[in-house]
């Protein structure tokens, strides 16, 4: 997702815990490639047009497995997680080794992160969104990841259940995001 195409490029990446390889993760009725393409469209309402001037914000996935993000080094732009939590014949299990991952990969953004606030984390807060056919689905496993997301302060939990809430979500998202940005933050 973009706004000016000459402003400060601010990079707001996502992991995506789904399983081995992102790409292959089909949600909502496609792609997840062609989801996040759709993604890249969204447009940001009641933003001033000196904020879109002045700053590209894009929010774009971390295309690795699991195993890879948790290597990964780039830390400082990661501003959430997309879950997969699509009901499946093992979710429970599922979640519990994403909950995990998820631990991990918060404990390393913490320790090498911890300095300065010019974190992508710090500056707009970490965000973990579910995508989902039922959010119901979700929620008895919401106290074990809010349990690790209270490793980073200001972790806001969403569930998406409609290719449409994700995107008039993703479009509040990026005006609370150029509104922070236009007042300093």
């Amino acid at each position: 997702m973009n706004g000016a195409h000459d402003g400060e490029r601010i990079p707001l990446n996502f992991a995506v815990l789904d399983g081995s390889n992102p790409r292959n993760w089909s949600i909502f009725g496609k792609p997840f490639p062609q989801l996040i393409q759709q993604v890249a469209t969204v447009t940001p309402h009641a933003v001033s047009d000196s904020a879109l001037a002045a700053f590209a914000v894009h929010v774009e996935p971390i295309w690795c497995s699991p195993q890879e993000l948790l290597k990964e080094k780039r830390l400082d732009d990661v501003a959430g997680v997309i879950i997969d939590a699509w009901p499946k014949a093992a979710l429970e299990v599922d979640l519990e080794q994403k909950k995990e991952t998820l631990r991990q990969h918060l404990l390393k953004m913490k320790k090498n992160c911890g300095g300065g606030g010019q974190a992508a984390f710090k500056r707009f807060g970490y965000s973990v969104w579910f995508l989902t056919d039922n959010a119901r689905t979700v929620t008895p496993y919401r106290p074990g990841f809010n349990d690790v997301a209270n490793i980073i302060d200001g972790t806001n939990f969403q569930y998406f259940t409609q290719e449409r809430i994700l995107m008039e979500h993703l479009a509040a998202y990026l005006s609370n995001i150029y509104n922070a940005l236009e007042r300093g933050k």
